[in-house]
C-alpha cells in the first residue's frame, strides 16, 4: 500500500503558510502518508487555482458549504473547488468559491480555533456529509478516517487518498492522529476531514487536518468540528439556509422547513429537529453523555429515570446517583421535601429519594438508621440499638401537645411524650416479725435520718 500523508501544502506549491501546532512548534501543511485512493468520498473537495493547482482539502456540509482550515483561506474567493479524485491538473470546470469566513478566535491568532467555511456559487450535485456536534472521548473515538489530498510521499499532492488513524490524544479543542505504521495525514491535506461512524451507523466529519507535528508528517493534529457548531450554524443562518435539516429556517420550499420550528418563540419544542439549534431548548439536548438540566423538545436519549442504574450523577435528572448495601452500583435519585416527588418505592429520606434497605417499619417498631423507611416520622433513639420509628420534630416542625423535641443518636429530633420523674412506692411481702419492706427512695431517705440523728448524738 502506497504510504500517504493528509495535512498542508508547503509556502512554494501551496500559497499556504507555516501552522503552528498547539505547542506552538512551527510545521508546515501536510498530505496523507501510508493510505490507499478514496473513491467514494464525493463529499470532499479540493481547493486551489488554476495554473497553481490545488492547496487545500475541504468538505461540503451543506448544499454550498464547504468546510476547511481557516488558514486554507488565505487565498479568499480567487480560489475555486473541485471533487474530482484527481486534480494534479487543475479542473477546468471546478466550481468558483464567492464568500469565505474564518473563525473569529482564529482571526486573533488562536491556533485552537482553525477551521473556516466556503459559499460555492452553485451547488454540486453531491449530498452534504453530516457533521458532529457531539462532545467526544477518548473511549467513543478510538480511531477516524482521514481524507485528504496531500502529499504521499510517493506520488505527490493532488489524489484524493485515505487513511485509518488512531486518536492518539484529545484536548477540548484537538484530536492528536498517528499510527503504528507510520500512516499520517501531511502538506496539502489542510482542511480535510477526519471521519467516524456513530453508533446510528452514520458516518460524520469529528476534526478538519490543521497541522502536522513535523515536517516528515509522523504525526498530526485536527480541530474538533463539535468545538466549533455555534460557529457552522451561524454561517448556515446567514449564508446558505436550504429547505434541509442543517439549522436554518428557510422560505419557499416545497415542504415546509422543520428548521423552522426551531426558531425563538418561547418554547422548546419537540418538533425542531436539531434541538440544540432552538434557542429556547436547554443546552446539551443531543446524545453527549450529560443529562440536559430543563425540558428538552424531544427526550434527551442521555437521561435516566429515578431508580435507573448509574455511573455518574450527570446523566440523572435530578443530578442524585446514589449507592446502599442492595445497590451498590448506584441508581438515580433527587432532592425532595416529602415522599409525592420520589419514584416508585423510593421514600423521601433526609431530604434525598432512597430506596429502603431492610424494608419498611411502622411508629414503634425497630429500624437502622439510613436504611430502614419509616412509614410515618423518622428512625431515631437515644443510640444505635436503641432506635425505632418516632414522630419527627425541627424547628419548623413542633411535637404534638404533651410531647418534646429531643435529639438523639446522629442528632436526629424526635418528639417523645413528656415524662413526670416520681418516686414510686414498691409494696413488697412483709418481711419476718412483721417488720416491712421499705423499697426505692423511701429506704434511701430512712438511711439519710438515720445518719443524721447519728451526727447530732456524737455532738
Amino acid at each position: 500500500m502506497r504510504r500517504l500523508l493528509f495535512l498542508f501544502i508547503s509556502v512554494t506549491a501551496a500559497g499556504c503558510g507555516p501552522v503552528l501546532t498547539p505547542g506552538g512548534t512551527e510545521a508546515s501543511r501536510a498530505p496523507i502518508v501510508g493510505g490507499s485512493p478514496s473513491l467514494d468520498d464525493p463529499q470532499v473537495f479540493a481547493l486551489g487555482k488554476s495554473g497553481q493547482g490545488m492547496s487545500c482539502t475541504a468538505t461540503l456540509i451543506g448544499e454550498r458549504t464547504l468546510l476547511t482550515a481557516a488558514h486554507c483561506l488565505e487565498g479568499g474567493t480567487t480560489m475555486s473547488a473541485s471533487n474530482q479524485g484527481d486534480v494534479r491538473g487543475w479542473p477546468a470546470n471546478a466550481i468558483a468559491i464567492t464568500e469565505v469566513r474564518v473563525h473569529p478566535k482564529w482571526a486573533t491568532g488562536n491556533s485552537d480555533y482553525d477551521v473556516g467555511l466556503v459559499l460555492l456559487a452553485s451547488a454540486p450535485a453531491v449530498t452534504p456529509k453530516a457533521w458532529n456536534r457531539v462532545p467526544l472521548t477518548l473511549e467513543t473515538l478510538p480511531q477516524v478516517r482521514a481524507v485528504g489530498y496531500g502529499e504521499t510521499h510517493a506520488d505527490g499532492n493532488g489524489v484524493r487518498m485515505q487513511v485509518m488513524l488512531d486518536v492518539t490524544s484529545m484536548s477540548a479543542t484537538t484530536l492528536m492522529l498517528g499510527s503504528s505504521s507510520g500512516a499520517s495525514t501531511c502538506f496539502g491535506d489542510s482542511g480535510g476531514p477526519s471521519l467516524h461512524r456513530g453508533p446510528d451507523s452514520i458516518e460524520r466529519v469529528v476534526g478538519v487536518h490543521s497541522f502536522a507535528t513535523s515536517a516528515a508528517c509522523n504525526g498530526g493534529g485536527d480541530i474538533r468540528v463539535d468545538l466549533v457548531a455555534d460557529f457552522i450554524d451561524q454561517w448556515t443562518r446567514d449564508k446558505a439556509p436550504t429547505c434541509a435539516v442543517d439549522g436554518a429556517c428557510a422560505t419557499g420550499c416545497s415542504e415546509p422547513d422543520l428548521d423552522c420550528n426551531c426558531l425563538t418563540d418561547g418554547m422548546c419544542s419537540a418538533t425542531c429537529p436539531l434541538p440544540d439549534t432552538d434557542r429556547d431548548c436547554p443546552k446539551g439536548c443531543l446524545a453527549d453523555g450529560v443529562c440536559a438540566i430543563g425540558s428538552c423538545g424531544v427526550p434527551d436519549p442521555d437521561c435516566r429515570r429515578d431508580g435507573d442504574a448509574c455511573g455518574t450523577s450527570e446523566i440523572c435528572p435530578g443530578r442524585q446517583c446514589l449507592t446502599d448495601a442492595s445497590h451498590p452500583n448506584g441508581y438515580c435519585s433527587r432532592t425532595c421535601k416529602d415522599h409525592d416527588v420520589c419514584e416508585g418505592q423510593m421514600r423521601c429520606t433526609f431530604g434525598v429519594c432512597r430506596y429502603p434497605v431492610n424494608g419498611v417499619a411502622s411508629l414503634g417498631e425497630a429500624c437502622t438508621i439510613g436504611q430502614t423507611f419509616c412509614t410515618d416520622g423518622v428512625c431515631g433513639g437515644p443510640a444505635e440499638d436503641l432506635t425505632t420509628c418516632r414522630p419527627a420534630c425541627s424547628a419548623l416542625r413542633s411535637c404534638p401537645a404533651g410531647e418534646v423535641c429531643i435529639g438523639g443518636v446522629r442528632g436526629i429530633r424526635y418528639c417523645q411524650g413528656e415524662v413526670t420523674l416520681q418516686s414510686p412506692r414498691v409494696e413488697l411481702p412483709a418481711a419476718p416479725g412483721g417488720c416491712s419492706v421499705v423499697a426505692g427512695g423511701e429506704l434511701m431517705l430512712l438511711a439519710v435520718l438515720v445518719l443524721v440523728r447519728s451526727l447530732r448524738r456524737e455532738r
